[in-house]
């Protein structure tokens, strides 16, 4: 579970704003003066919302139940459908707590109103109350629930909702008013997060300190001694300079998105120019190094990912034509920041050298 949670936390877009779509079944168990009425009865949910914050949202919801009783009495059968709506308000708790994660359980609370519409399609003549001569009957509510929200995927998480509805009942022959417990499961389809943009650093500080230290090694040209020779003194031409050919080296950074291991476009060139260098210095070895950064994660986690890169990265090339033989891979996870910044040290870093 804690694998699972940090996991989310990294994912590449914002907790809100978004819009949702749900669909939710279940029951309600209705209380009416009648000891007939009081049983559980099927109920179902369509909601349409969003959140404009990462603990506040809102909803419009349609729903609807119905009772059917076939063997009240000696005299007929009941059918009663309730159609109706609530507007919702939305508290996410967890977002609250943690407002800058994509949080993999919310819990919710809820508050809200509504209206409903009784339609009776058959009632018996000896109910205690005439309910076939009054007709069909509007009547409101007031609501107080809460809900468990499960994301399984970016768009989609599963919903565990129970609540009460306070019905305002004018149906009857007098007014009375009952608590109305309820208890629905139900899918959410989410859709409109904002992507999280990162830009990747320049891949300088590495390249410039291999090229100087491949300067420094270079030897110094060796001196020639002329020959002296007697008259007529002709000159001699003076052969080339020797200079001893120093191993060539070339470094790469590869950087990556937090807590991804795929390798971005932006990066793909840079995966070409190390293979390319690759072929055309067939004796040389290269090493690849993954990091992770100190700032997300954990030290576990940060060690996978950080060998996730690396692996990665080995893959490329391999499929660039480059064999696997001639690719070393290691992982430092967070153990070492090579980077001041701390985004930077999600990477991999390639160093490739001439043997």
């Amino acid at each position: 579970m804690l694998l699972t949670l940090c996991g989310h936390a990294q994912r590449d877009y914002k907790p809100a704003p978004y819009m949702f779509v749900t669909v939710q079944g279940g029951a309600t168990r209705t209380f009416t003066n009648s000891a007939l009425d009081r049983k559980w009865a099927p109920m179902g949910a369509i909601s349409v919302g969003g959140y404009i914050a990462p603990f506040l949202g809102a909803r419009v919801q349609g729903n609807g139940w119905m009772w059917d009783e076939d063997k009240l009495d000696a005299n007929g059968t009941y059918n009663n459908k309730w159609y109706g709506g609530n507007a919702d308000l939305l508290v996410n708790l967890t977002g609250i707590i943690f407002p800058k994660r994509n949080n993999l359980l919310n819990v919710v609370a809820i508050a809200g109103y509504g209206l409903q519409y009784a339609k009776f399609d058959a009632c018996p003549t000896s109910h205690r109350y005439p309910l076939n001569e009054r007709g069909n009957r509007w009547t409101h509510n007031t609501r107080l629930a809460g809900q468990l929200d499960l994301n399984i995927a970016k768009h989609f998480s599963v919903l565990l909702e129970g609540g009460y509805d306070l019905e305002h009942d004018h149906v009857h022959n007098f007014k009375v008013e009952k608590w109305w417990p309820y208890a629905m499961l139900g899918l959410s389809y989410k859709f409109g997060h904002p992507k999280v943009r990162t830009t990747a650093p320049l891949t300088t500080s590495v390249v410039q300190e291999i090229a100087e230290d491949a300067n420094a090694n270079v030897a110094p040209a060796t001196p020639v001694v002329e020959e002296k020779k007697p008259e007529p003194v002709v000159e001699e031409k003076k052969p080339e300079p020797v200079v001893q050919k120093v191993p060539e080296k070339q470094a790469e950074n590869i950087f990556f998105l937090k807590g991804s291991a795929a390798i971005g476009n932006q990066q793909a060139t840079v995966i070409n120019s190390i293979a390319q260098w690759a072929k055309d210095h067939p004796q040389a070895i290269i090493q690849l190094t993954g990091y992770a950064d100190k700032g997300t994660g954990t030290a576990r986690v940060n060690q996978a990912i950080s060998e996730r890169r690396a692996a990665a990265v080995k893959d490329a090339l391999v499929r660039r034509g480059i064999k696997a033989s001639r690719i070393a891979t290691e992982a430092k996870g967070d153990t070492e920041q090579p980077f001041a910044d701390n985004d930077q040290n999600r990477a991999v870093i390639a160093i490739s050298e001439e043997k």
